[in-house]
């Protein structure tokens, strides 16, 4: 049998027994079209994403999966990027997939952690593992078949990546 359309988005949020107004909001925007999937799971309090996965091609693929462990993690609050991160001008928080093919997997352990990734294009990947505090991690990837690793460890670390190919 052949599926002609298969969009999932799937949000968990744990939250420990004596925080009783945890609050980590979860927004998807724009999951069209084939193939896409979102999996977030967040423990903690005041984590904020925002996700946004278009595409127009048949064979869509895109896939993001974020896990949070910690508080303050994404976008919360209203916080900006500074020094190299905030000149890619992406918003904390925000995934952002636009094409096909694209995967994006983050792994957060900590406290106040910044981080964006912008997708604009086809068959890119984005790899990351950040734990500690205060940390900032922005990418933007440009055209087709880009990949980015990235490990952050400790306290106050900052990464910004721009990868263009066509």
């Amino acid at each position: 049998m052949k599926l002609k359309c298969l969009a999932i988005a799937l949000i968990l949020t744990a939250v420990p027994l004596h925080a009783a107004h945890a609050s980590n909001p979860m927004l998807l925007l724009n999951q069209s079209d084939l193939n896409q999937l979102a999996v977030i799971e967040t423990t903690g309090n005041a984590n904020l994403l925002v996700i946004v996965q278009q595409s127009a091609a048949a064979e869509a693929g895109n896939r993001i999966n974020v896990s949070i462990v910690g508080d303050g993690n994404g976008g919360p609050e209203g916080r900006n990027f500074s020094g190299q991160p905030a000149e890619l001008g992406l918003t904390p928080g925000n995934l952002t997939q636009i094409g096909f093919g694209n995967a994006i997997e983050v792994t957060v352990t900590g406290e106040r952690n910044l981080f964006a990734v912008a997708q604009l294009g086809n068959s890119n990947t984005v790899r990351a593992a950040i734990t500690g505090s205060h940390n900032q991690a922005a990418v933007m990837q440009t055209g087709v078949g880009n990949f980015t690793s990235i490990a952050q460890s400790g306290v106050g670390n900052s990464i910004s990546v721009q990868q263009t190919t066509w």
